[in-house]
């Protein structure tokens, strides 16, 4: 029974993925997503199906006991706790707590995936569900490519670009770099073929720099590391350019910065975003207040502080040290024998696209990366 439950609100938590903003339950001081539910319901059934199977010292001193073989991760999230704390209690400000929360949360349950469900059946989840999102993109671009009306409830206006349900096109078209990473593991070749494909034009209708660069980068990692199918990753690279290319060039621009690659608001507003978001000595130790100022409704209320450059965005959570501990994860991960080619070519298509954007702790992101970045390892039961 219980395990019937964890596997349908698994299966329903990446269904309601595809909903995007439209999942939003707003509330006065934040909003809920349905994916928020469907995860709980996960993590309860499957914290209670394992204390129900095995004692409750065995449970946790199998979770203490993955934690012991990675110190690294140990001593982040320890810092991090602290840092959340000392913002709850000196500045009184709980919805820093409420958002740590949401995201260990997400990580129990990714947690949960890595011991319940085989990485060949979540690689169907994971597919299946960027899928539903380029469909519902696709379907936008066609019947409702004007979305400027969302201006009123905080977005961005955005004219002929695929935003898809989302409602923002860089975010949108990282998704799709991760569907597309995802896709070069497919065995099929004809299935890889019409994936990498979709794909390629959602990405192109995106028309985001950082999403193009974002899959440039990350193709680019495979080419260079995959020890196998090299002529085939490469015939792949070439035809997906010039689908990216050719979409971009017959797609319809009627005029405005969002369609026009050489516009530079985007980066003069980054480059006011990075000047704000200047650290005092003291925070560069120990980090800033990120949650410190109300939103209106409608706003994403967990990026109204937050800048856009991912290094400086670990810096104001948790200053130098986190920094040091991120950039010792990553190296020691980037070296470790048993990380595939694909699960690199992830990493740094995130670490780039995260150098424009807010992308580490954006909520969708977050779930599809870490869901990714384990689904795309190797297992011989696979």
């Amino acid at each position: 029974m219980l395990q019937t439950l964890y596997r349908i609100s698994g299966i329903a938590t990446f269904v309601v993925l595809t909903l995007g903003q439209l999942g939003r339950i707003q509330l006065p001081t934040g909003a809920l997503y349905l994916h928020d539910l469907s995860i709980s319901i996960a993590v309860f059934s499957w914290m209670v199906l394992m204390l129900k199977t095995k004692s409750s010292a065995t449970f946790f001193n199998q979770i203490r006991h993955t934690l012991q073989k990675q110190p690294l991760i140990v001593l982040t999230l320890g810092w991090i706790s602290l840092q959340v704390g000392l913002e709850v209690l000196v500045q009184h400000d709980g919805i820093t707590l409420l958002y740590a929360g949401r995201l260990l949360l997400y990580a129990l349950f990714v947690f949960s995936l890595t011991q319940s469900v085989k990485r060949k059946e979540l690689r169907g989840w994971i597919l299946l569900s960027l899928l539903g999102h380029l469909w519902l993109g696709l379907l936008q671009y066609v019947l409702l490519p004007d979305t400027r009306f969302l201006t009123a409830l905080g977005w961005d206006d955005h004219y002929y670009r695929l935003i898809s349900t989302l409602f923002d096109p860089s975010f949108t078209g990282l998704l799709f770099v991760f569907g597309y990473i995802l896709s070069l593991r497919l065995k099929k070749s004809t299935v890889r073929w019409v994936c990498t494909f979709l794909f390629t034009i959602g990405i192109a209708l995106t028309v985001s720099r950082a999403v193009w660069l974002a899959f440039l980068v990350g193709h680019g990692v495979m080419l260079l590391l995959s020890q196998t199918a090299k002529k085939e990753n490469a015939r792949v690279f070439i035809i997906s350019l010039i689908v990216l290319i050719t979409t971009y060039a017959l797609m319809p621009k009627p005029g405005g910065l969002g369609v026009d690659l050489t516009r530079t608001q985007t980066v003069e507003a980054r480059g006011e975003t990075l000047q704000q978001f200047a650290l005092s000595p003291s925070e560069l130790l120990t980090g800033g207040d990120m949650f410190g100022v109300q939103t209106t409704f409608g706003t994403p209320f967990i990026f109204y502080r937050i800048p856009d450059n991912s290094i400086q965005l670990i810096l104001l959570v948790g200053g130098v040290p986190l920094l040091v501990l991120v950039g010792a994860i990553l190296v020691q991960f980037w070296t470790n024998t048993k990380t595939t080619a694909t699960q690199k070519a992830l990493i740094m298509s995130l670490m780039t696209h995260s150098l424009f954007t807010a992308s580490l702790i954006q909520p969708f992101v977050f779930l599809y990366f870490w869901s990714t970045l384990w689904a795309l390892g190797v297992k011989k039961a696979d």
